[in-house]
């Protein structure tokens, strides 16, 4: 049997959550499937634990606010950001209290995050070890835990990196920008004082984001020389 729904989102991670609570009070039929399972208490699994951080701005911050998704959600605030130019002169440094706000932005870990929205309260159908496997712009095919459900959306949302199948090629409209983005966590004997660091460089941008006692950095390099930074030991 195929349930009608207005809208089916395939995902749970941050994007797909905020999404659902977003639709709240709206008026919609919403399904959410998340392919990770979950606790008897509805929020996603130790097992799934996702290490990474993800760098929110103030904006983020106040929609967070109105989906009830940010009291006690652990986060580090960015007060300063130096920003400056390979090989250019000078640099820029943002203030937080020049602009009026609390924090230019805040990091947060990818699961806090997930697991701050998953806990806010939310009237959408919430699928657990669920994996879309079929759609035909018409028909969707969830494959949940017990068994497999089919329903008809209006609209359906591929969101947080969602995929029907995981041997499918890559769209004829994708472009590869032959970058790709190393993440690692960084203690320095000094403080951060709340600042973060971005430099831009001819292979792409390099950021160090305090979170925590250190910092996250996030730097974007050719393929070639990101396979040569993973292989470095910690002193290099």
């Amino acid at each position: 049997m195929t349930e009608a729904v207005d809208v089916l989102i395939a995902g749970g991670g941050p994007v797909g959550a905020a999404l659902a609570l977003a639709l709240e009070g709206r008026g919609h039929s919403v399904v959410l499937a998340e392919a990770h399972s979950a606790d008897p208490g509805g929020a996603c699994t130790t097992q799934s634990r996702d290490v990474r951080a993800i760098a929110l701005s103030y904006a983020s911050r106040l929609i967070l606010e109105r989906l009830h998704a940010w009291s006690g959600l652990p986060v580090t605030p960015i007060e300063t950001i130096h920003i400056s130019q390979r090989g250019g002169f000078g640099r820029t440094l943002i203030r937080a209290a020049d602009c009026g706000l609390p924090a230019l932005g805040y990091v947060a870990g990818y699961d806090d995050l997930q697991q701050s929205l998953l806990a806010a309260p939310c009237s959408a159908k919430r699928l657990f070890g669920a994996k879309l496997t079929a759609f035909d712009g018409a028909t969707a095919l969830v494959q949940t835990q017990a068994g497999e459900l089919a329903f008809a959306p209006r609209l359906t949302v591929f969101a947080d990196g969602a995929r029907i199948a995981e041997d499918q090629p890559a769209p004829s409209y994708s472009k590869d920008y032959r970058q790709t983005a190393v993440v690692a966590w960084v203690k320095t004997e000094q403080a951060h004082l709340g600042r973060a660091w971005e430099r831009f460089t001819p292979e792409g941008p390099l950021a160090l984001l305090p979170h925590g006692a250190g910092y996250s950095l996030v730097w974007t390099a050719s393929p070639g020389r990101a396979v040569q930074l993973c292989a470095l030991d910690a002193p290099a």
